[in-house]
């Protein structure tokens, strides 16, 4: 908080909303261009370590701009902010983004992405493919690799990389993950004894950071 005041005149207002999300109004600009000069700054005063108990920490911060028009009610202008904050985050964090109308577009577009795949694994959208490995001697398949893929039910067939940082990023992955791994060993199971040799075909499935957080994960 003392670093960020001191980034502003006395006249603006620095607040804590909550958590670890600042606001900060800076009143009488003239253009878009000053409101980055007060980033900019504050981005240079967090590029120094913070000492807590002997150690020293980075915290880096992610910050949307938003410019108040005629007309707007501070509802709106706080929201566009937000909006451009996790505009700003999702390009890699550590920097500013000045809000535009097409933000608005694209975050009412991942919101209804999102709610969507919330109810994919119980409405029996998601698929797996699987991938052949073959020896190249014999041309014998002795393993698979399953791919997941989300049969929508308007946009069609999509690929992992349309909804798999999503999914990463709101925690589904989880959930999701878990279920292609019953999938895929449940898929597995039935080739093995429709079609028995030794070794046995075997299965690889690709695993989430996220589930390795997860105590039970080997059982």
């Amino acid at each position: 908080a003392t670093r960020l005041r001191s980034c502003v005149r006395e006249e603006s207002t620095v607040a804590r909303l909550g958590g670890d999300e600042f606001v900060i109004l800076v009143e009488h600009l003239s253009s878009d261009v000053e409101a980055v000069l007060v980033a900019e700054r504050v981005e240079k005063q967090f590029s120094k370590a913070f000492k807590l108990s002997g150690r020293e920490f980075i915290v880096t911060t992610s910050i949307g701009i938003a410019l108040s028009e005629a007309g707007h009610d501070a509802e709106k202008i706080m929201r566009d902010a937000d909006i451009a904050m996790y505009s700003a985050k999702g390009r890699g964090k550590a920097q500013h983004i000045v809000f535009d109308a097409s933000m608005q577009t694209d975050t009412l577009a991942r919101l209804v992405l999102e709610n969507d795949l919330r109810h994919a694994i119980e409405r029996h959208e998601l698929r797996l493919h699987y991938q052949p490995i073959v020896r190249l001697e014999t041309g014998e398949v002795i393993e698979v690799e399953a791919l997941l893929r989300w049969q929508h039910p308007t946009r069609g067939l999509l690929a992992p990389m349309v909804f798999i940082p999503l999914a990463e990023e709101t925690g589904l992955i989880v959930p999701i993950g878990g279920w292609v791994l019953k999938e895929a060993c449940r898929q597995v199971a039935s080739w093995q004894a429709a079609f028995p040799r030794n070794p046995p075909l075997t299965v690889s499935v690709n695993l989430s950071p996220r589930q390795f957080q997860q105590p039970n994960l080997v059982e």
